[in-house]
Order: structure tokens, then sequence, then C-alpha cells
């Protein structure tokens, strides 16, 4: 097809960021395949543990049992 490119040969080393997650058993279906569900879980993990070491996020603390977690006021950084 005319105009279109070709998608880029993207590596590992060409992410700034990255944080290995193991998948469990109960993760996949009949057909090993990852739910996807499971998946943003993953991803909303990738990032609050992102904004955490960036200090956007503080880490969650426990507080009569209620675990809480607090964002930064006043420009905390920028995710990139």
């Amino acid at each position: 097809m005319a105009g279109v490119k070709a998608a880029k040969d993207e590596r590992r080393g060409d992410y700034g960021w990255w944080l290995p997650i193991a998948s469990r058993w109960a993760d996949c279906d009949a057909y090993g395949h990852v739910n996807n569900a499971v998946y943003y879980n993953w991803f909303d993990t990738a990032l609050t543990t992102l904004a955490i070491e960036r200090g956007i996020l503080r880490a969650p603390r426990v507080i009569a049992g209620y675990r809480l977690a607090t964002l930064e006021a006043g420009g905390g950084g920028t995710v990139r």
C-alpha cells in the first residue's frame, strides 16, 4: 500500500523504563492467553510503580487497617 510505513522493530532497549511482572497460572485462560482484565491490572501496577519511583505518588501507608495513597501537590513531576 502506497504511503503506509512499516512497523518499527521495537526492542526493550528502546524504552527508558520497564518493569518485569510475573504471570500466575490463574492469569491465563484454557488457551494460554492472558485475560484482558489481568493485562490492564499489570499496566496499572507498572504505572503505579513508576509514579512511586518518580515521587509523583507516595507509597501506600496503613492507617487503622486502611491502605492510603496520596498524590503530591504542586507539580510532583512528569512521567516520561
